[in-house]
């Protein structure tokens, strides 16, 4: 089955695992490029008075996935994690992950598995399979265990699921993010081996 590029600069859209379809171009109740207090107005006024959206503030590292199959680790930066939590916690606490920003702009939705551990992989994936009928399901047999995922690309929407969750995410900044990301690891990969080299040389 062929696979989607991840490559492909396109707008998007967004769904959500309830069933309810959102129509093309930008995710209810919130708009891609949101700032994080934005989207907390939008979060209050859509009735969630006892949760907000935060930024996690303790991870140096983020595991961005860019396909059902592979995720790029990148320095905590440009990119950032949002979480829900309630506001009667700590700021140092961690609730429900809710997506990703970039440059402080929304562009990732995730909803992950062990958020709703009743619901399963199946059962998503047939879910997704509805919603997006020209989506592709492909099973992997790379592990010990066969795993199915889903995938979908328009030039509106990528949605594609893996083991952790299910990850609605604009195209073009999520290119662009694992893009820099990709060139972060190389170019530390260079500044390691010359220092390698260095001592190598001795005194």
């Amino acid at each position: 089955m062929k696979r989607i590029s991840w490559l492909v600069m396109v707008a998007f859209g967004l769904a959500v695992l309830s069933g309810k379809i959102v129509g093309a171009g930008e995710p209810e109740p919130f708009r891609w490029g949101m700032t994080l207090e934005e989207m907390n107005q939008v979060w209050a006024q859509s009735g969630q008075t006892e949760t907000v959206l935060r930024e996690e503030p303790t991870r140096l590292k983020i595991v961005l996935p860019y396909n059902p199959l592979k995720a790029i680790q990148v320095q905590r930066g440009r990119i950032v994690t949002i979480f829900q939590v309630k506001k009667t916690e700590g700021s140092l606490s961690i609730g429900k992950m809710f997506g990703f920003m970039y440059n402080g702009k929304f562009f990732c939705r995730t909803q992950l598995f062990r958020d709703s551990p009743i619901v399963s992989t199946q059962e998503v994936v047939s879910k997704l399979k509805k919603q997006y009928p020209e989506g592709k399901v492909y099973r992997s047999i790379s592990g010990p265990t066969p795993s199915t995922h889903f995938e979908y690309l328009t030039t509106e929407i990528y949605v594609f699921s893996n083991e952790e969750g299910v990850y609605y995410c604009e195209p073009y900044t999520l290119s662009k993010a694992v893009r820099e990301g990709q060139q972060g690891i190389e170019a530390k990969e260079v500044k390691d081996l010359d220092e390698l080299r260095e001592s190598l040389k001795g005194p």
